[in-house]
């Protein structure tokens, strides 16, 4: 209905933001999964607190 009344949108707005946003989430699901271990291995550790992997990383 919006569509309809205020007009489609620019192409910009409806196809090229939207695939721009796209490519962005799927590189940083990306990295994500790639660093997944960098933060799972110290926390592995029996008697690691969970913040102590993040400790680590800061200290280095």
């Amino acid at each position: 209905m919006w569509f309809k009344k205020n007009g489609g949108g620019s192409l910009l707005a409806t196809v090229i933001a939207p695939l721009i946003s796209l490519v962005v989430q799927l590189v940083l699901v990306y990295t994500l999964v790639a660093n997944l271990a960098t933060l799972a291995a110290p926390m592995a550790s029996p008697g690691a607190s969970p913040m102590s992997g993040l400790r680590s990383l800061s200290s280095a």
